[in-house]
């Protein structure tokens, strides 16, 4: 048959079919009773923090569906506005707009340097500052600790060249691993094999680890019970175990990691 003999739809006809679809896909999506929750990951934030929580969201949320989304420090406050996250879990926002937002303290945790098992340093328990400026680093986006800490070695005019970077810190476990460089990471961050964490002599970075939700906003129940599991959680003994010693003379420094 002649290709142009064939009965075509017209385009209004189409259009109307797709809308159709769509309704009853959005049906179907609803018996399924299905409770989305968002939850963005701020830099440096690991995933196995909330893993516990969830599981407990997930036992009273039928149907909970978890989405984990990375939210960069420059744009967490703009996810958690337009509603693409329903929460972050991060240490800190910018400054802009910070009353807009609810947040729940959850932690405290230092930073550690990551390096291959069989460097040098990973000799100590606790490494000599001095030995550190020297060292090539590895850095991932929206972390000023290795700054803060070379402030600290060098001077706060001097700036720290960074020779490696990524997006994510644990995108750079591997180059840590093959000897590419050190890296300073949150503790709570899981390390693959061949990489150890050592704590610094005079190295008392921290940071406050917080759940953040925009405030004034009617939570969804797989909200709600998440920013109810996550407060109640006992971190202690977690995070937040090893701390090092602070010498009388030298205050804690809370950074942006």
């Amino acid at each position: 048959r002649d290709l142009h003999s064939f009965p075509t739809r017209r385009s209004s006809d189409l259009t109307l079919a797709a809308s159709e679809d769509a309704l009853q896909h959005a049906a179907e999506y609803g018996k399924k009773r299905i409770a989305p929750l968002r939850v963005g990951f701020g830099p440096g934030i690991s995933a196995n923090i909330a893993a516990a929580p969830l599981m407990e969201v997930a036992k009273s949320v039928p149907g909970l569906a978890v989405e984990l989304v990375d939210a960069p420090f420059d744009k967490i406050s703009s996810q958690l506005l337009e509603g693409s996250i329903d929460a972050a879990i991060a240490n800190d926002l910018n400054a802009s707009g910070c009353d807009r937002f609810d947040r729940w303290h959850l932690f405290d945790e230092n930073l550690v340097v990551l390096m291959p098992s069989d460097h040098p340093l990973a000799a100590y328990d606790v490494i000599p500052h001095d030995l550190l400026p020297d060292a090539i680093w590895l850095d991932f986006a929206g972390c000023d600790a290795r700054q803060l800490a070379w402030a600290r070695w060098k001077g706060p005019n001097v700036e720290c060249a960074t020779i490696h970077r990524a997006p994510q810190a644990f995108q750079l476990l591997p180059l840590v691993a093959a000897g590419m460089g050190l890296m300073l990471a949150p503790q709570h961050t899981p390390l693959i094999d061949g990489v150890v964490a050592r704590f610094v002599d005079c190295l008392d970075l921290w940071r406050e680890v917080s759940l953040i939700a925009v405030a004034g906003r009617q939570h969804a129940p797989s909200l709600g019970a998440l920013i109810k599991t996550m407060r109640a959680y006992k971190w202690t003994g977690r995070a937040t175990d090893r701390k090092p010693s602070t010498p009388a003379n030298q205050e804690r420094v809370a950074c942006v990691a």
